[in-house]
């Protein structure tokens, strides 16, 4: 039993090791600086645990009837809080650390006074754990909610995915009730208390991966949302100006929202990045018909589809010029980003942004 301890409780640290790598790149972001402070935390205590247990000391009891179960729910509601598209507003966060503020009064109580903790250890653990399932649970309830109303309609997730998350979900807090229970006959029995701790910190860790990855598609789709913005805002003089010459297509509002829902789905894919991309491969992709895509284009974001896509492709590039640790050399962007050549690349920059991707990084002192 020792040694599987042992195996699970490396194989979860591990995975919260990788986990942290994946956002260390982006610990300025408040969402994900919450994030790291909640994993090492969870580690930090499975980890007191692991050694107490190893060499035997009196520090055991006290890591495993430490309520830390109980920061996992508002944990997960704070990176929730911090989704993009999420428009609940955070009031008064404190009220969700009052459980754990409480059960740590109890626990400096408990450790304290050895009387009570002979008297009454069994029925103090039992209580801990127990509500310490019940509020993780009342949390991820409240979680499957409200995502699903934010993510409905905005992310194009496929089945698999749905069930990958649900299976690990159940799996998990099955494994949490069947230990629970187990508990209650081998209250003395320490193993069982660590492989609560372990699953427990499981879920926190599951729901956060969740999150993230919520977090990371929103993401893509907010900004493919700002790019069209900012094509509308920026082409609605132009169109005001030019409005007597374009050449208007007769479409249902139906048909508009449908090609604007296709085409958002095209820039949060990032399918403009494709070399080979021309008119026909477009309208094919899309479902748009050839002689619909240059006036739709015009009339929605004031250019024709060479300005489209070329815009597209410049914002794509600028954002990699901003980035602190540039992936690709300059001269290898063109090619990323879809221009034919890095002569034409260089050629619509320029014009673009009045300067080379040269300059334009300098100038932002990268």
């Amino acid at each position: 039993m020792s040694i599987l301890l042992t195996v699970l409780t490396f194989t979860v640290i591990m995975l919260s090791v990788f986990f942290i790598f994946l956002n260390i790149g982006k610990e300025k972001i408040l969402f994900n600086r919450y994030l790291l402070l909640m994993l090492l935390i969870g580690v930090f205590f499975l980890m007191l645990e692991y050694v107490s247990q190893i060499f035997g000391t009196s520090w055991l009891h006290l890591a495993l009837t430490f309520p830390i179960g109980l920061l996992y729910g508002p944990g997960m509601l704070y990176l929730f809080y911090c989704l993009p598209q999420n428009h609940v507003r955070m009031i008064q966060f404190w009220v969700h650390l009052m459980p754990f503020l409480l059960a740590f009064v109890l626990y400096l109580l408990f450790v304290q006074d050895s009387t009570m903790h002979y008297r009454h250890s069994s029925t103090y653990i039992i209580g801990m754990h127990f509500m310490t399932t019940l509020h993780v649970g009342c949390y991820l309830l409240y979680l499957k909610t409200n995502i699903a109303r934010i993510v409905k309609e905005r992310l194009y997730q496929n089945r698999l995915q749905r069930a990958f998350w649900f299976v690990f979900f159940m799996a998990l807090i099955i494994c949490l009730l069947y230990i629970l229970a187990e508990m209650v006959n081998e209250i003395g029995n320490t193993h069982i208390h660590r492989v609560f701790s372990l699953l427990l910190y499981s879920v926190f860790l599951l729901g956060s991966s969740f999150v993230f990855f919520i977090h990371g598609r929103l993401k893509k789709v907010s900004e493919a949302v700002d790019i069209a913005e900012k094509f509308i805002d920026r082409s609605t003089s132009q169109k005001c100006k030019r409005k007597s010459a374009l050449v208007t297509v007769p479409l249902t509002k139906e048909q508009k929202a449908c090609y604007r829902n296709r085409i958002e789905l095209f820039i949060q894919t990032l399918a403009y990045l494709d070399s080979d991309l021309n008119k026909d491969k477009f309208s094919t992709q899309l479902e748009i018909p050839v002689q619909h895509i240059a006036p739709f284009l015009r009339q929605e974001f004031g250019k024709g589809f060479n300005g489209f896509i070329n815009q597209l492709r410049l914002n794509y590039a600028i954002r990699q010029l901003k980035n602190q640790e540039l992936m690709y050399t300059i001269e290898d962007l063109s090619m990323v980003c879809g221009f034919s050549s890095r002569a034409s690349f260089y050629r619509n920059f320029q014009a673009e942004f009045g300067c080379s991707p040269h300059q334009y990084r300098l100038d932002f002192g990268l």
